[in-house]
């Protein structure tokens, strides 16, 4: 019955509901659209990510389809240039999952056992452009050729980007699309009817035309497979139409070949267990071919289509990467490859114990895991060979090392022939067995046999000819082409552990086992064996056999002696020849009483022998004990004893009978010369499972710590293992090497943390705090603290710059107890500047930053909620996707969650900047930032991935293989030229991508003196390194004139670079007179370093005298800071999307930029950059500021916008970089530790200026291409930066005006090679200018522009402007422009605008300065008149012109934009703003078309919604307006006109107690009362607008009459307690209800009659709040510093009161008025400072002090951040439809479109 619904056919996406997503699942970009040429609705998947991208059927992939139809029909359309994958999986008869991908990434057909890749190749006939595909795919044909399996049904289909597709069908009848319909009526149907074919239905057809010529013009058609083409193709137009014909009966067509099967044994498979196929991607089971070149490729099933590939070893080096299969033309990871394997410590005697040796004498060969080792016994370096999947088993070596077989371990493992020579691999064999453990080759190479287990558990021996590989070629190849054939195979219940073949006849073997030694003979393809008689040592075990190699020239060469090693520890000879025991010899040479007898069975362990090698004069024999003796083949007793560490597991002879290699249980590999009779440690590693790594700063060395419960210090340059501790009865699980120190500390699994001194190995401390396992161990990188986390919760500080680590705090319950296995040594991460610390906690799906000083939390992110993304397509699990590593990199911190998701935030405010899904398919076990922040890596699956860290290129990552099993933990070298892997084994990789800018200088002397006494002498600040460029010392100034000193001191964390002996570099001739007064530095060039926490808390501190010039930008002073957390949804899920911003920043200082010719306009905004399309109005917000910004600039090209705002005590400076093509922030600059006053780039766009306040005088100098810092100059503590020009007509010249030893300053930039220099001269200044400071005790200058190449004009605080001859630098004129200090000023050469102080802009004619500037008869006979000027409102902050000087932007500390016409002397507003404070804000009408606004100018402004602009104000002069409010009812006056809008009236409250109403209609103020003496904090009218409820400071609540001015009611309930709050509702008798908050907590409710004048208490409510002091509880000053009590009530829902105040708990509380009591509580991460709730009672808008707007569902509980503002927030208000929001902070307003 299954099969019987599917007939005719099956509409998949119909019956699996697409679109609905119920049944299936989608993730990515995947829309629905129309496609005009199919007109069909279908759907688009795209995005760079296939495997990101995709459409899922089912939803959940552990159920299956079932769809039974043979034919799989795809109707599709790649998008052009694109690559899209196609994944089917199909279950077989025998149960087992085949996927088939079909891709335009593949260039071939691919067959593995449990996968196809078909290429898909159109034929459009037109480059670049993609057609409509059909799509027919034979299951049962496919799998019967390509998989040699029978077809049972499809499980799941995976449609990833980027295509179009329609549908998808499955069915039983073969559909051709290219049938005409008409052919229904031909006999030639029922013809078809028989060959299986049919026209396809009318769900399935695309548009066709009557002609199937034309069918074949307009889409494409894939049949697969298809006989007559080797890789399938979309079919051309002339093979379609011959296909058409034949079915037509037109044409007869010989019908094709069948091709030729071959028959094999058909046996009942077993019954495997059902396991899911994995998802796609480079850890696959793999497919593994060589090329012509001779590389092995690993082919996997990407969607990235990367290769892995392992290259020839030639040049003693191998490495794996990651490559893209094809050469085109995008962005990829470089070099490629980035990493190259080094060496590799580590030797898997457990898996694979055998050694053996070249035949050169020169390598030992040992497998180390999934890798074989070829290492040189005096050189030690290595040579790998790389391509099994799973751990190596065995391996052997012919007698000339010229072919290298080797088999891995698992499951249907394969056998990898080699050119050992070479390195390639040279065939990969697919054994017939179920496991493998015993491979050898004959001498001669041409004979392989292998032994291991079938599916019935006996052992099976294969013998395989492999005389066909031909060593001497490059070129690999495959089994086919080798024609490796098996001559025999034998399925036997005897036990085999070891088979060798023998060294005179490949046709004989010999193995031992359990209780036997057997010899093998194959004769006539048949292999058969015969034991050997032991007679009473029938129950011995045998490890291992060898042959005699010494015999006589007529001796037969049969008659050999055969030596055989037990566990019994005795050693068997036996005779070859005659197949039977010779003789039993002991181990020892004495008889050990601990040793029993042979034939019995119970032996002593610690005496077995477990290996045995002979040569032409003594036998080597390895036991248990670790003793390796050499014995004579007389057996008259060992000539020669050496003991290992640990028990012997494996000895080999060289060919030339001198050297013995050896192995230990304990991973040591050693060489015994036996002609000296010395022993040498060739290799120390591991014995188990390695669990953390470590790197020191300074010295070459690592440490590692490991289930053998051992922690070893390795010589990085030498890859020895230098010390070597022991841990007994504990296993170390995390590890932690001193930044500066030589210690190291260690966490074990029973919660012990210790510190050990490396050198002299003492224990230094050891504290026993955690009762589990230690999960987290980390330094500061300064040195500073020590910090320990474990699994029970607990985290402990311990002091590290003290030898004995005193513990400083501990806290419980901080780290989450639920840990994943792969989080062991990565929930807990430091920062480089040692300021913050992550870990990941107190639950399991958030993660806290804290000071790892002091441990106090500083920020937390919760990750659960970042994830929660509804209908994600994501994996569908019953777990919720948890952190599991957390590490930093500049600015952000990296989190990496249990579904492979990379989080990307921001450090300081918790914003989510990116996520990268799919890091890894199933794990990610590690990851680790390069030292210079460019790369990632990661660690999962087996593999390493290094990635691009900004993942901005088309192929961001590379993948390298080499593990066999997870990797615990990496680190890069401090130098990032080294990178450190750890797992299995220790990898040690050469990093070949860019290096950091300076390499650190490794101490190379292990043996310093490091000891107690040295420690003792170190200090906190001998462990900081030294963050200071060094000076060099100015040469003393002449007395006759004043030197500038410049301070090139370089914040960074650079190391410090040694002075240079100053050099005058040659000048021209106008810099001929600065020997006298100028001087030249060489400065570093270095990486810019964010300045830390300690620089950031000395702001405050710097004791400079600030500047008396208004131009000089000062930061407003705040009361609030960002919030530490905040909790921000991803950007298609927020409820609130930020429309447009009202205001301009008149604080700000050339915070406005207007490039006319591109017509670029931008302005700031609180911490916003607003750009404005002047030509539609049309706004956009940049956001990316967390401070006010101060100044902006743009490259005189228009295509780069940098902004600029200081730094806090919790943010940097910031200098963001924008795009104005896409206006998003390429890149943020950090360097400056106080306010930044001015930006501006050189006239060729090459460089950028930067320049601190008065607190930091600095002048940073920026490559303004990659923004890299290149030089800076510090000028002394008493002078400051004002402004900046730099010279249009001679590069890199500018000039700087400031104060003090800054006044005026000409510099010039010259570049020495990879050095910038600074040339500074400061010209004298004439006294007559000096003088004109009448009103000021000193003059600054304080503005200045170039007219042209002579000429340099610059203004000052005393309203005077000087001109300056550039070609003497002197000033030859100067007048007195203005009564007030000149802040901009400009010039074109003719005419001069300058502006300043006092509001007024004029425009000067200054053509005859230039005449001026030759002699001084000119210079008296120069006059320069005023042609214009224009007041403005307030001083001028920014400005700009045209060249022409016909229009101008200009901005004033007002907060107004102006447009200056100078040409028809009109001056009209662009943008206005609120100067101070905005106290108020309300809606006047239903529409979001008119707001109003008061503000403590004394301002209540009436402002037009859509446009932005202010429509009306009301001005009361030296009162500030503290709140408004507007009448809900509208009378409309008897003279209003019917087409004119009518408007409420409008009342505001003063802080002298008044309230003045407004009549908007009239633009007129109606009245004026005074019901209060303080204050008026709030006011509201009732709803029929009959009264005004207004309340004060001293808590009085007055009720007016609006219409006669009159007050009804004084309310003295809240008497001597400010009134917060009010709110006023209906009840539904009419009757009015409002309410009233006080500062106290306690909130009144009142119900009223105004009619009947009845006013009466109903509830009176007070709420919990922490104890307050009496005597402080009548001071207005507490009651500012408490948070405000706010309440409201729920606009749907009157008895409901929304209350939030000062309490116990951050909470929102609704209370019921019917019920009497609270019925829920909303718990607030921040302190409320205004709320609002939105009409329809969906949402509550809250404002914070922490500068964040907070939206909570009402019915939820849920609530989401936003962060666009730069203080305090003190008012939100929605609009009467809900569906905007209005936010205000300082005198910024916000509007925002709230999502329904």
């Amino acid at each position: 019955m299954s099969r019987l619904w599917q007939h005719p056919y099956v509409n998949v996406f119909k019956h699996f509901g697409v679109g609905e997503w119920k049944k299936c699942s989608k993730q990515g970009d995947v829309t629905t659209t129309m496609d005009k040429s199919i007109k069909s609705t279908v759907y688009r998947i795209q995005g760079s990510i296939p495997a990101s991208n995709f459409i899922q059927i089912p939803r959940v992939l552990s159920q299956s389809l079932h769809l039974t139809g043979s034919f799989i029909y795809v109707l599709f359309k790649p998008i052009a240039g694109k690559f899209f994958v196609i994944h089917i999986d199909v279950t077989t008869m025998d149960h087992l999952i085949t996927r088939i991908s079909i891709s335009n990434l593949f260039k071939e057909l691919k067959a593995t056992a449990t996968s196809l890749q078909i290429p898909f190749i159109p034929s459009s006939p037109v480059p670049g452009e993609s057609r409509w595909a059909f799509l027919i795919l034979d299951l049962k044909s496919t799998l019967t050729k390509y998989q040699n399996r029978r077809y049972q049904c499809v499980k799941n289909v995976k449609l990833c980007a980027n295509l179009l597709v329609k549908n998808l069908f499955t069915s039983d009848i073969l559909f051709d699309p290219m049938i005409p319909e008409n052919v229904k009526r031909r006999r030639e149907y029922a013809a078809l009817l028989r060959e299986g074919t049919m026209p396809v239905p009318k769900e399935m057809a695309f548009p066709v035309p009557k002609d199937a010529a034309e069918w074949l013009e307009l889409y494409d058609i894939m049949r697969f497979p298809d006989e007559r083409n080797v890789v399938p193709v979309a079919m051309s137009t002339a093979v379609a139409v011959e296909t058409t014909r034949r079915l037509m009966g037109e044409e007869n067509v010989a019908p094709p070949l069948p091709q030729a099967s071959v028959e094999k044994k058909k046996k009942k498979r077993k019954e495997m267990t059902k396991r899911e196929l994995p998802e796609v991607g480079v850890n696959e089971p793999v497919k593994i071919e060589a090329d012509h070149r001779g590389e092995i490729h690993v082919y996997a099933e990407s969607d990235d289509d990367v290769r892995i590939h392992e290259e020839p070893i030639e040049n003693n080096s191998s490495f794996v990467q990651a490559s893209t299969s094809r050469k085109q033309n995008y962005k990829s990871l470089t070099p490629d490859p980035i990493l190259k394997l080094r060496h590799v410590i580590g030797y898997s005697g457990s898996a694979c114990r055998q050694l053996l040796w070249s035949h050169d004498c020169c390598e030992v060969v040992f497998a180390c895991h999934g890798v074989i080792v070829a290492m040189e016994a005096v050189s030690r370096q290595q040579r790998f060979f790389i391509g099994h999947t799973q751990p190596v088993s065995a391996f052997s070596l012919n007698s000339s090392s010229t072919l290298l077989a080797s088999t891995q371990s698992g499951s249907n493992p394969v056998i990898r022939l080699w050119n050992f020579p070479k390195g390639h691999s040279l065939a990969i064999i697919q054994s017939q067995a179920t496991s493998l453990h015993a491979i050898s080759l004959s001498h001669s190479g041409s004979v392989l046999v292998t032994v291991g287990r079938d599916t019935h558990g006996k052992h099976f021996v294969c013998v395989r000819d492999v005389s066909s590989a031909d060593v001497t070629s490059r070129k690999p190849r495959h089994l086919h082409s080798l024609r490796i054939s098996t001559i025999s195979k034998a399925h036997t219940d005897v036990h085999v552990a070891c088979l060798k073949i023998a060294p005179f006849d490949d046709t004989r073997m010999i193995s031992c086992g359990r209780d036997n030694v057997r010899f093998w003979r194959v004769k006539d393809n048949t292999l058969r064996s015969c034991p050997v008689n032991l007679g009473e040592h029938h129950q011995v075990n045998f490890t291992d056999i060898a042959f005699e190699l010494a015999y006589q020239a007529n001796q037969p060469i049969d008659d050999r002696k055969i030596y055989a090693s037990s566990e019994s520890g005795h050693v068997f000879e036996m005779s070859y020849k005659d197949v039977c025991l010779l003789r039993v010899v002991p181990a020892s040479p004495l008889p050990h009483p601990s040793i029993p007898s042979v034939a019995t069975s119970h032996v002593d362990s610690a005496h077995s022998v477990r290996c045995i090698a002979a040569s032409e004069v003594f036998l080597a024999v390895g036991s248990a004990d670790g003793l390796l003796r050499l014995w004579k083949t007389d057996f008259t007793g060992p000539f020669l004893e050496t003991e290992l560490e640990g028990g012997v597991l494996s000895v080999c002879v060289s060919s030339d009978g001198l050297k013995v290699a050896v192995s230990s249980d304990k991973g040591d590999i050693g060489v015994l010369d036996a002609s000296s009779q010395s022993c040498t440690t060739l290799l120390r590693s591991h014995a188990d499972a390695v669990l953390a790594v470590d790197v020191h700063n300074r010295r070459q060395h690592f440490v590692t710590s490991s289930e053998d419960q051992t922690i070893r210090v390795w010589n990085l340059a030498q890859n020895a293992q230098e010390f070597d501790f022991q841990a007994p009865d504990e296993i170390p699980s995390c590890i932690a090497y001193h930044p500066t120190r030589n210690c190291f500390a260690f966490g074990s699994d029973i919660g012990c943390v210790r510190v050990f001194h490396v050198t002299n190995t003492n224990l230094l401390a050891e504290y026993r705090h955690h009762s589990e396992r230690v999960c987290g161990l980390v330094f500061t990188p300064d040195g500073q603290r020590l910090i320990s986390c474990s699994t029970d919760g607990l985290i402990v500080l311990y002091d590290s710059t003290q030898q004995s680590c005193p513990v400083v705090r501990i806290l419980a319950n901080v780290v989450a107890r639920k840990l994943p296995a792969t989080s062991s040594s990565h929930v807990l991460a430091v920062n480089a500047a040692s300021t913050q610390a992550a870990l990941i906690g107190p639950s399991q799906y958030a993660v806290t930053v804290v000071d790892p000083i002091t441990l106090d939390e500083v920020l937390c992110l919760d990750i659960g909620s970042v994830l929660a993304e509804p209908n994600s397509g994501g994996p569908a699990d019953s777990e919720l996707d948890s952190p599991t590593q957390v590490s930093f990199s500049s600015g952000h911190i990296l989190v990496m969650t249990s579904q492979c998701r990379l989080l990307k935030f921001d450090s300081e405010t918790g914003r989510i900047l990116t996520e990268v899904s799919n890091i890894h398919r199933s794990s990610c076990t590690s990851m680790v930032v390069s030292p210079n922040g460019k790369y990632l890596s990661t660690a999962g699956d087996k593999v390493i991935k290094v990635w691009d860290y900004k993942m901005k290129l088309d192929i961001n990552f590379q993948v390298f293989i080499g593990h066999s099993s997870d990797i615990s933990e990496m680190r890069f070298t401090p130098d990032g030229s080294t990178l450190v892997t750890v797992g299995d084994a220790i990898f040690v990789w050469d990093f070949l991508g860019k290096p950091t800018r300076q390499r650190v200088a490794w101490s190379d002397d292990v043996t310093e003196n490091d000891g107690d006494d040295d420690d003792d002498r170190l200090t906190a600040a001998d462990l900081i390194p030294r963050r200071d460029v060094p000076v060099p010392t100015p040469r003393s100034p002449p007395t006759s004139k004043r030197s500038l000193v410049l301070d090139t001191t370089v914040e960074a964390e650079q190391t410090s670079v040694p002075p240079r002996q100053l050099q005058r570099p040659p000048r021209e001739n106008r810099y001929e007179d600065e020997s006298e007064s100028s001087s030249s530095y060489d400065v570093a060039e270095i990486d810019p370093a964010l300045p830390s926490e300690e620089d950031l808390g000395l702001i405050e501190d710097m004791s400079t005298s600030e500047p008396i010039a208004f131009c000089h930008f000062r930061a407003r002073k705040k009361g609030s800071s960002l919030a530490k957390r905040c909790y921000v949804a991803p950007q298609d899920e927020a409820g609130i999307q930020l429309d447009s911003v009202l205001g301009y920043n008149g604080n700000g200082r050339n915070n406005m930029i207007w490039h006319y010719q591109t017509g670029l306009f931008a302005y700031s905004c609180g911490s916003l950059v607003v750009v404005e399309n002047l030509a539609t109005s049309q706004q956009k917000q940049l956001i990316g500021h967390v401070e006010e910004i101060s100044t902006m600039a743009v490259q005189h090209d228009g295509q780069v916008l940098a902004s600029a705002s200081g730094a806090s005590r919790r943010s940097p400076s910031q200098i963001n970089i924008w795009d104005v093509a896409t206006l998003t922030c390429k890149k943020v600059l950090s360097y400056h530790k106080a306010q930044i006053v001015s930006l501006e780039f050189s006239r060729d766009d090459q460089y950028m200026l930067s320049t601190g306040d008065y607190a930091e005088p600095v002048l940073a100098l920026w490559d303004a291409r990659d923004f890299d810092l290149l030089t800076v100059a510090r000028c002394s503590p008493a002078a400051a930066f004002h402004s900046i020009a730099w010279n249009p007509y001679v590069a890199g010249e500018f000039v700087t005006v400031g104060s003090n030893a800054a006044a005026l300053q000409f510099w010039r930039i010259e570049e020495k090679g990879d050095q910038v220099e600074f040339n500074v001269f400061e010209p004298e200044i004439p006294k007559e200018i000096k003088r004109s400071a009448r009103k000021n005790r000193f003059l600054e200058f304080t503005s200045l522009c170039y007219a042209d190449e002579k000429t340099l004009y610059v203004g000052s605080t005393a309203g005077v402007i000087s001109a300056w001859n550039l070609m003497t630098n002197t000033c030859c004129l100067h007048w007195q422009a203005e009564d007030a200090e000149i802040t901009q000023i400009f010039s074109n050469g003719d005419y001069l605008v300058c502006g300043g102080v006092n509001g007024k802009v004029s425009l000067w004619c200054v053509a005859g300065v230039r005449d001026a500037l030759q002699d001084e008869e000119s210079r008296k006979a120069t006059s320069i008149t005023v042609e214009s000027d224009m007041t403005l409102d307030g001083p001028l902050t920014a400005a700009s012109f045209d060249d022409d000087f016909e229009l101008g932007i200009v901005g004033t500390a007002h907060g107004t934009l102006w447009c200056v016409n100078w040409k028809d002397k009109t001056m009209v507003h662009m943008v206005t703003g609120h100067p101070k404070k905005i106290t108020g804000i309300s809606f006047i009408g239903p529409t979001f078309d008119l707001f109003g606004s008061s503000s403590d100018d004394g301002c209540l402004r009436i402002w037009s919604g859509t446009e932005r602009e202010q429509r009306l104000q009301f001005q009361v002069v030296n009162q500030p307006c503290t709140c408004l409010c507007f009448s809900p009812v509208i009378d409309l006056p008897s003279d209003h006109s019917s087409d004119k809008p009518c408007y409420p009236l409008c009342a505001g409250g003063y802080a002298n107690g008044t309230i003045r109403f407004f009549d908007i209609n009239a633009e007129d103020m109606r009245r004026k009362i005074q019901p209060h003496g303080s204050a008026i904090t709030c006011m509201e009218f009732s709803k029929d607008g009959h009264v005004l409820i207004s309340a004060c400071l001293s808590g009085l609540v007055a009720v007016s009459s609006p219409s006669t001015g009159l007050t009804i009611r004084i309310i003295r309930e809240h008497k001597r307690v400010p009134i917060s709050d009010l709110s006023v509702a209906n009840t539904d008798d009419g009757k009015c209800l409002w309410l009233a908050a006080a500062r106290d907590q306690r909130v009144s409710v009142w119900q009223s009659d105004w009619s009947t004048d009845r006013c009466e208490i109903v509830d009176w409510l007070t709420f919990p709040a922490p104890p307050i002091d009496e005597r402080q509880k009548s001071g207005e000053e507490w009651f500012r510093d408490i948070p405000p009590t706010l309440a409201r009530f729920c606009p749907t829902d009157p008895s409901l009161i929304v209350y939030s105040g000062y309490s116990l708990n951050k909470e929102m509380l609704i209370y019921s008025l019917e019920q009497k009591l609270v019925i829920r509580s909303l718990t607030l991460t921040h302190w409320p400072t205004c709320i609002d709730v939105s009409p329809n009672g969906h949402l509550i808008a809250v404002g914070c002090g922490d500068r964040i707007v907070k939206i909570i569902d009402f019915d939820a509980g849920t609530f989401q951040d936003f962060t666009s503002h730069d203080d305090c927030v003190a008012a939100v208000q929605f609009s009467f439809d809900s569906k905007r929001l209005l936010s205000v902070s300082h005198s910024n307003i916000h509007a925002w479109y709230v999502a329904h």
